[in-house]
Order: C-alpha cells, then structure tokens, then sequence
C-alpha cells in the first residue's frame, strides 16, 4: 500500500500536456483523492484570467462498474462531509469526463452549458478553493483512520 508521502512524490511529477506542474492550490486534494484511491485525470485550482474560475478535479475509468463503484464511494464521502457543516459553495460530483468534483453546477444541457458563464471573482474563487481544501483536510482525516486500522 502507498503512503501518503508515496502519493505526494508521484503527484509533483505530474505534469499537463505543455509540461506544467499541478496548479499548488489544487495539489493537496488530488494528493488527497490519489491517496483514498480515486483515479485523477486533470485539476485545476480556478483561474479568474482563464478557463473556469472555480476548482475541479477529473476522475476517470476504464471500465464503467469502477467508475460507478467510485463515484458512489466518493458521493457517501461528499455527504458524510456535510452532515455536520452547511456552505454556500458545497461541493458535488458533475458528470463530465466520467466525473469531476467541483462546486458549480453547470447547466445540463450542451447549448446552455456553451452560454453559461459563472461570475469570476476573486472572493469567490477563494471561497471555492476554501470549500475544496476544507474537504481534502476530511478526506485526509478518513484514509489516516482507515489506515491506523489496518
């Protein structure tokens, strides 16, 4: 089994396709999700200057039982997370790619989704990326207990 620092070290080679490292402010929680056994594909931590200004992390599989399998995983995480906490921004899973986590809905269909444009401001993509990080330091608590017990 990976340790925690294992997962770290594979994700600060991680690079996209024009050699870029993981943005930083998004690096923990896909550390977070390597570690709890999500397959991560693609993050960003929002931009205000470019793409989305809201945090996401792409979750893909193979096959789709794994896919199903994990998202219903990650789902009982997502709720066991704000069964104690309320948020303005709470975090789900949208179905893209296989799925993302992030905190936006996106209009469901493709025409509305092509003219849907989410507010880009710097209070809230502070917000977005609190909301994300608040949930990685939860799903970091789960898997450090889920491994004491082994």
């Amino acid at each position: 089994m990976k340790t925690l620092s294992d997962v770290e070290n594979e994700v600060d080679q991680l690079v996209d396709k024009l050699g870029n490292p993981i943005d930083k402010n998004i690096k923990q929680v896909v550390v977070a999700l390597r570690y709890s056994g999500f397959n991560t594909t693609a993050s960003c931590e929002g931009h205000l200057d470019h793409g989305f200004p809201y945090p996401w992390v792409d979750i893909r599989y193979k096959d789709s039982k794994s896919r199903e399998n994990k998202k219903r995983r990650l789902s009982k995480y997502i709720k066991q997370f704000y069964k104690t906490r309320e948020s303005t921004h709470p975090l789900f899973l949208q179905d893209f790619a296989d799925f993302r986590l992030q905190n936006v809905k996106w209009p469901r269909s493709a025409q509305k989704r092509k003219s849907h444009e989410e507010p880009r401001s710097q209070r809230l993509l502070v917000e977005y990326q609190k909301e994300m990080n608040e949930f990685t330091i939860f799903l970091l608590s789960i898997q450090s207990e889920d491994h004491r017990s082994i």
